[in-house]
C-alpha cells in the first residue's frame, strides 16, 4: 500500500509548472544576453573604436604636408654660435659649402685664430690668423670684447680665391670701435683636401659709439 505522502509522478510536471520552467529559461537567456554577451559586445566594440583612431593618427600623420604649410629655405637653417668667459671668446661660421670655421679670440694677447674643418677627411686643415689688437686698441689693463659671424654671399675674387662665406666682426666695447675680418679662402686647394693658412683680412670697421671720445677725455 503506498503511502499517503508519496506524490505521484504525473503531478511533479503539470502544465502549469511546465510552462513556469519554460519562462525560467527564456528569462536565463535574457539575462546572459544583458550581462556576458551584451558586454562582450561592447568590449569588441571599444577595440574596433579604438583600432580605428589608431589608423586614421597614423594617416593623418603621414599626410603630405598642404601648400598653405610655412617652409623655411635650408639657407635659413644654417646658425652660427657664439660664446665668451671673461677672458676668452669662441664662435663658429660658414667657411664653404662643405667646411665649417671655428673662432677664437684670447682677450689678453688679441690673437684671433680660425681653425677650418675638412669634413671628408674628418680633421682640422686650415688656419688663419690675425691680432685684432692693431686695430682695436684695448684702454686698460683688462681688455674686453665682443665676437660674432655673420654670412656673406655674392663675394668676388681672382680665380680659386675669394674670400670665405662669412665675416668675422669684433667690437672693443670700452672704445665703442669694431673691426671685421675675412677669410683668404681658396676652393682649389679644398677641393685636393690639401692644407691652408694665412693671415686674416681686415674687411672694414668703424665706430659705433660715442663711448672712445668720453674715455679719451677723462
Amino acid at each position: 500500500m503506498d503511502s499517503p505522502n508519496r506524490m505521484d509522478r504525473s503531478e511533479l510536471i503539470t502544465p502549469e509548472s511546465g510552462s513556469e520552467l519554460k519562462n525560467a529559461a527564456e528569462n536565463v537567456s535574457v539575462q546572459d544576453i544583458r550581462t556576458g554577451k551584451s558586454l562582450s559586445f561592447w568590449k569588441g566594440a571599444s577595440i574596433g573604436l579604438f583600432i580605428g583612431t589608431t589608423m586614421l593618427a597614423v594617416a593623418l600623420w603621414q599626410r603630405p604636408s598642404t601648400s598653405n604649410e610655412i617652409k623655411l629655405p635650408p639657407e635659413l637653417l644654417k646658425a652660427s654660435a657664439t660664446h665668451s668667459t671673461n677672458n676668452f671668446a669662441i664662435a663658429t661660421g660658414q667657411v664653404s659649402d662643405e667646411a665649417e670655421g671655428i673662432f677664437f679670440l684670447d682677450f689678453l694677447t688679441g690673437e684671433l685664430t680660425c681653425w677650418v674643418y675638412y669634413p671628408r677627411i674628418q680633421q682640422f686643415n686650415a688656419k688663419f690668423t690675425t691680432n685684432v689688437a692693431t686695430a682695436l686698441p684695448a684702454v686698460g689693463q683688462n681688455p674686453q670684447y665682443l665676437m660674432v659671424t655673420g654670412n656673406i654671399n655674392g663675394v668676388v675674387g681672382t680665380g680659386n680665391q675669394r674670400p670665405g662665406g662669412c665675416l668675422i666682426y669684433v667690437v672693443e666695447p670700452s672704445s665703442g670701435t669694431f673691426v671685421a675680418y675675412a677669410i683668404p679662402w681658396n676652393r682649389a686647394v679644398e677641393k685636393q683636401q690639401a692644407p691652408q693658412a694665412g693671415a686674416l683680412i681686415p674687411a672694414g670697421g668703424g665706430q659705433v659709439s660715442s663711448r672712445g671720445a668720453a674715455v679719451r677725455d677723462r
